[in-house]
């Protein structure tokens, strides 16, 4: 399923450039707050998003997630002036073809930058 979303929109959300893949197959957003940095991976035409949150240091990620099969990706601007990116949930069963292996979520993910990165499991 190929992912609806907006670019510029992630470039202001992100306040980043991305590292682009050949034929833009992919798309690399990294940013830092502090010692933690998040960086999140989409792949638009089949609808796969990564996520990994790490510290400074660490040779493992804090949390490494994957959302397959995603229908859309969404910047929602609250009032109050916070602003977040928001990955819908699943819209197939994809997912249960990769029973073994780690990281892969049914839930949809909203993750907030500023004031600081926040990463929450949405229905």
């Amino acid at each position: 399923m190929e992912l609806s979303w907006n670019e510029t929109d992630f470039i202001e959300f992100f306040q980043v450039e991305p590292e682009v893949g050949e034929d833009r197959e992919w798309y690399n957003y990294k940013v830092e707050n502090d010692e933690i940095s998040l960086s999140v991976s989409i792949w638009p035409f089949c609808g796969e998003i990564q996520l990994t949150l790490s510290k400074a240091g660490s040779t493992e990620p804090l949390i490494d997630i994957q959302l397959l099969d995603c229908p859309s990706a969404t910047l929602k601007k609250y009032p109050s002036g916070i602003e977040y990116m928001e990955f819908a949930n699943p819209v197939s069963n994809q997912n249960d073809s990769h029973p073994k292996k780690s990281g892969i979520i049914k839930q949809g993910i909203r993750i907030r930058i500023q004031p600081g990165i926040k990463i929450e499991i949405i229905e």
